[in-house]
């Protein structure tokens, strides 16, 4: 069986299960060797063997707090085990806890061997039983590679029906108040509602925390994964894939999406249809040339026959970045560049050339426009600069204009934000943009005509706790007098930047 299709903690042992077996020989004695591999849905699975009788099967004890809920042979076959060289592979075991889950209760999960009391290796496992049947376990995720694994607890399974009908959706957030932002909620609602299974990995967040203050997340997704980890997106992302390295063969298709983006505005229907039409294998909203081609990862989606090919599942697997600049470079132009030499086809919804050239027509009416303001103002302002904010304006524009004709890469989610709004209907903003603004788009000031079209409420509350959780002020470029505020925006929008968002 290939680590592709093992069951994620089955992997843990290649290199612990041969120095038990050695030791267990070479001190001649009784040894109990084996593991508590942890949590699959509802299912505790682990192995063990007793080489005093081996290769006759050993008998393992369940408990939680202390209590004995059952007692099994363990005896299923584990290819895994066969691989590493235990006789037939016959030492593995399965306990279902699904009739235990309506205490929903704190507690601890054991497993040992029935005859002498000794607990497998990996027992005990801190874990929550919920009232609506799901269980949650917290511990270290063990895999013996170079990247040390964080501490990691699930809740739940994928519906499997829906990622086979339709795909899984994997959500990577980062949520340091332990809060679901209205923005996640949204995006689970609406994946959901095209019949998509979701999960949703908390990179962030010390484990109970999402789950005990946020039951809302919880009741939004399938499946909901929590690890105290300073890896990024792409380290979520693996930690996804290794829970459901079963069911991925089966998906119709895989989404990867995280966080840094606020929405959605647009409907997704027409961007699932969009991937569905098309015959690549890597997919993305949208695409990018700096330093080299790539899908940006913000959004995009995989067949799982590209997940499944080594160069591709390795990519995934070797990821050890901590910082912004790691997961760009190592995670996201990596992951297309592998994607690439593995001789896949990778495609955008929003092509970035398209995209550039529908930004410069805009750009030539709006230039149109701002000198016609402009020469107005100067009019009624004699020899001085009565619009300010209009001439910053227009040189701003100028500037990318050149920048676009010389053939300089942008990144399209900052300079052509409101292009990919208002003509590609992408239904997305990136955080960064009003939190930070590191590229300074003065185009921003167009924020509330652009999204003018979209339910008011709901985009506040977007933006307003996307703000507050980053510790943010606006990052809107100030609006000063002598430019009237849009007609659709907030009269108090004239007057303060943040009150833009918030009135």
């Amino acid at each position: 069986m290939s680590q592709a299709t093992r069951p994620p903690r089955a992997l843990l042992a290649g290199v612990v299960r041969r120095l038990q077996a050695l030791l267990a020989r070479v001190r001649g004695r009784r040894d109990l060797v084996g593991y508590l591999d942890g949590l699959e849905g509802y299912e505790v699975i682990g192995w063990a063997v007793d080489y005093a009788r081996f290769p006759a099967p050993t008998r393992v004890e369940v408990l939680l707090d202390g209590q004995s809920v059952g007692c099994m042979q363990a005896d299923s076959f584990r290819p895994d085990l066969r691989d590493e060289g235990l006789h037939t592979g016959h030492f593995g075991f399965r306990f279902d806890l699904t009739p235990y889950s309506a205490h929903g209760r704190y507690c601890t999960l054991e497993v040992r061997f029935e005859d002498s009391g000794a607990p497998l290796r990996g027992s005990p496992w801190p874990l929550t039983l919920i009232r609506d049947g799901r269980s949650t376990s917290n511990a270290s995720a063990r895999k013996d590679d170079e990247s040390p694994r964080a501490p990691t607890r699930t809740m739940g399974a994928p519906d499997l029906d829906a990622l086979r009908r339709e795909g899984v959706l994997l959500y990577a957030i980062r949520s340091e108040s332990g809060l679901a932002s209205p923005s996640v909620a949204q995006n689970l609602k609406a994946f959901r509602e095209l019949g998509f299974a979701t999960v949703v990995i908390n990179n962030f967040h010390p484990p109970a925390a999402l789950v005990e203050r946020d039951d809302s997340l919880v009741r939004q997704t399938d499946m909901l994964i929590e690890q105290q980890s300073r890896g990024r997106d792409f380290a979520a992302w693996r930690t996804g894939l290794e829970h459901l390295a079963r069911q991925l063969p089966e998906a119709r298709r895989v989404v990867f999406m995280n966080d840094s983006l606020v929405g959605p505005f647009h409907r997704l229907g027409p961007v699932i249809e969009h991937f569905s039409d098309s015959k690549a294998d890597l997919w993305g909203l949208t695409e990018s040339f700096d330093r080299t081609y790539h899908v940006q990862s913000s959004f995009f989606a995989c067949t799982p026959e590209l997940l499944a090919l080594r160069e591709v599942s390795s990519h995934f697997e070797r990821y050890a970045g901590t910082g912004r600049d790691e997961a760009v470079l190592q995670g996201e132009l990596g992951l297309s560049q592998v994607a690439l030499a593995a001789g896949a086809r990778l495609e955008a919804m929003c092509d970035y050339h398209q995209l550039a050239e529908k930004w410069l027509e805009q750009a030539v009416r709006t230039e149109a426009a701002l000198h016609e303001v402009l020469r107005a103002s100067r009019k009624g302002d004699g020899d001085g600069d009565g619009n300010p904010e209009g001439t910053q304006m227009l040189q701003w524009i100028q500037t990318i204009k050149e920048a676009v004709y010389s053939g300089v890469t942008l990144n399209p989610q900052h300079f052509f934000w409101d292009t990919l709004i208002e003509e590609f209907h992408y239904p997305y903003l990136k955080r960064e943009l009003f939190t930070s603004n590191p590229s300074k788009i003065i185009s921003l000031r167009r924020l509330w005509e652009v999204l003018a079209p979209f339910d008011a409420a709901l985009v506040r509350s977007m933006l307003r706790h996307e703000m507050l959780t980053q510790g943010a002020q606006c990052a809107l470029p100030p609006r000063r007098t002598g430019v009237a505020p849009t007609a659709r925006a907030p009269a108090s929008a004239a007057r303060d930047p943040v009150a833009r968002l918030f009135s």
